[in-house]
């Protein structure tokens, strides 16, 4: 009789132990210290530390997570880590919901994006749809990359199989200290090309233009340190103060950033 209670103690003892370094379910498998399932309301509770593989292999770690079988909702919280290796997106936040039915991760805290080890995405209320490869949200964001350029956006959308973020504003700050601002703009991270409405570019303020000097356009096309506005205008008065009213009008300018030098076509003194 005892050594069949042993025996029952040690199976049982066992079985925990397994359950605790990794739970399975159709969508996940869970590894941590402390893994609650709960019966009644088909919830897995994962605390002290959890890492999560999901079925497709995205890489997931935590603090702690809950995962409730019939909705399919996973939620993370504390020091949340997703490698979604495939399509080179890696995220981390506090906070984040991951909706297995319809594929959509929110981040609803300030949230750092790194994309294609080449770009870091900083905000807050970011969706990542996995079905239509899409990053996106209506609210402020910031993306920074390896050369430290700085694109201030106005909301985003980023499709990562074209790899192209669109948003409705930009303010462009280029490590030259020259800083631009537009409408309707898209940004393409493989050709590090930039195409942008209504524009206005504002140079360094310590170059050798002067504090004043800027630039109005149409359009513009920032390519290989390279920037082209149609229909632009420059001068280099001082806004709202009395200067002699001078601008330089042309049909294309083309200032290329690291020779420091504009080149005006077609152009008329006004």
């Amino acid at each position: 009789m005892k050594n069949n209670l042993k025996n029952i103690f040690l199976l049982i003892f066992f079985f925990n132990l397994i359950f605790n370094l990794a739970t399975a379910s159709e969508d996940f498998i869970f590894e941590s210290k402390s893994i609650e399932l709960l019966n009644s309301t088909r919830t897995l509770i994962a605390k002290d530390g959890v890492k999560i593989t999901s079925s497709d292999g995205m890489k997931i770690s935590a603090f702690k997570s809950n995962y409730n079988e019939i909705s399919r909702i996973l939620s993370l919280e504390k020091n949340v880590v997703i490698r979604d290796e495939p399509n080179k997106i890696f995220i981390k936040s506090e906070k984040i919901v991951y909706d297995k039915n319809s594929e959509i991760i929110f981040s609803k805290d300030k949230t750092k994006v790194f994309i294609n080890d080449q770009y870091v995405l900083k905000g807050e209320d970011i969706n990542l749809d996995r079905n239509l490869l899409k990053l996106y949200s209506k609210k402020k964001a910031i993306l920074e990359d390896n050369y430290k350029n700085i694109l201030n956006l106005e909301g985003f959308n980023y499709s990562i199989k074209n790899k192209q973020v669109q948003t409705n504003q930009l303010i462009f700050l280029d490590n030259k200290g020259n800083r631009y601002t537009s409408k309707d703009s898209m940004i393409d991270l493989i050709d590090q090309k930039i195409a942008s409405k209504d524009i206005e570019l504002y140079f360094n303020e310590n170059g050798q233009l002067g504090k004043n000097a800027r630039l109005k356009g149409s359009s513009l096309i920032n390519e290989n340190n390279k920037t082209i506005i149609n229909n632009g205008i420059f001068t280099t008065c001082k806004q709202n103060e009395n200067c002699p009213p001078w601008s330089l009008k042309s049909k294309k300018v083309i200032h290329d950033i690291d020779k420091k030098i504009i080149t005006y076509d077609k152009s008329i003194l006004q």
